[in-house]
């Protein structure tokens, strides 16, 4: 049976059927015996496939706390029968879908257990959690794990070479693709600052890391200082358009934006021009910005690091289909809002 009494083994779900205990949910860590107010499931017996981490989760959400509290009876002590146990509607996706529900729960769990901690203020908690959860549903849009795949979009066609060891799994639609592939790596360039006329009335934005470094949110809107059509003649500067995906290569690596206007940069940036027949520019911006710990780590240098032009472009970025490309950036900013609404 799917319910026993008495007995444990481990792996077992241990649910407490009585209140104030309604949503204690435990998977047993090993064989013995529990009480009378202890429902033990055995999930192996369950006609169909269901994990116990995934049962777990559901024991506790508010869906099956409401329900327990329709049915419990009793005054003082109000407890679940097992009979209503049983009867409850439990919904159950494929096993590869709980698998993946019971790594994303566990993953945003570690955060919120860790914050729970003493050692951890109010400040801390406000400032960091939104970061590192933002972090979490990032890389979960990056393995595919953010919107379903749907029958109806193409395979993405290998463009380049494929990379010998894959940095992760990714839906069998997409493929990893080195950054040039798609597009082209831009540099910059200083027009000599002693010479007036490449400056002054300049309409031209010019960003520096420094500028990218001060942006809120996605795009970059303004310069602190722009530069003249002759600036731009002579100097190694070069004009980007709109949504070039703008990038500080040192001092220090990792800023990043989207530009809102044709735009150049000095040569602390190595930005992204994307060929839109295989990336939109917000899904370039998006998997760069989880790709940035990679091209910190493969930067050289010795007064500071800086990731090179070639360097740049070597970079494995996951591509799926450009429709897909649109749905997990919608999905991302839905997300990104929610959070920024609740800080």
């Amino acid at each position: 049976p799917l319910f026993h009494y008495f007995i444990r083994k481990k792996g077992w779900v241990l649910y407490s059927k009585l209140r104030p205990y309604l949503n204690k949910v435990i998977i047993a860590d090993e064989d013995g015996i529990c009480t009378t107010e202890i429902i033990p499931i055995n999930t192996n017996k369950a006609k169909i496939p269901i994990i116990s981490e995934y049962l777990q989760i559901y024991l506790m959400s508010p869906y099956f706390l409401s329900y327990a509290n329709q049915v419990a009876h009793g005054v003082k002590m109000p407890r679940i029968g097992t009979k209503d146990a049983k009867e409850a509607l439990i919904p159950i996706p494929p096993i590869e879908e709980q698998i993946r529900i019971s790594n994303c729960y566990e993953k945003l769990k570690g955060l919120i257990d860790a914050y729970g901690k003493e050692k951890f203020k109010l400040k801390t908690l406000e400032t960091d959690f939104p970061k590192k959860l933002e972090s979490a549903i990032l890389q979960e849009s990056m393995h595919g794990r953010l919107v379903p795949q749907l029958e109806r979009e193409p395979i993405v066609v290998q463009i380049g070479e494929a990379p010998l060891n894959h940095p992760f799994c990714i839906p069998a639609k997409w493929k990893w693709v080195r950054l040039r592939s798609v597009g082209k790596i831009i540099g910059g360039g200083t027009p000599k600052t002693n010479v007036l006329e490449y400056w002054e009335n300049g309409k031209i934005p010019w960003y520096t890391p420094a500028d990218l470094g001060k942006v809120v949110g996605i795009y970059a809107e303004n310069s602190a200082r722009k530069i003249t059509p002759k600036g731009l003649a002579n100097s190694s500067a070069k004009i980007m358009p709109a949504n070039s995906v703008l990038f500080s290569s040192r001092a220090p690596i990792g800023y990043i934006a989207l530009a809102k206007e044709d735009c150049c940069t000095n040569q602390g940036c190595k930005s992204f021009v994307a060929d839109k027949s295989f990336i939109t520019p917000f899904w370039a911006y998006w998997a760069l910005k989880a790709c940035t710990k990679d091209i910190i780590e493969r930067a050289s240098g010795t007064t500071f690091k800086e990731i090179s032009g070639r360097g740049m472009g070597d970079t494995w970025i996951p591509l799926p289909p450009i429709e897909e490309q649109d749905r997990i950036v919608r999905k991302l900013k839905m997300l990104f809002d929610t959070i920024k609404q609740a800080q």
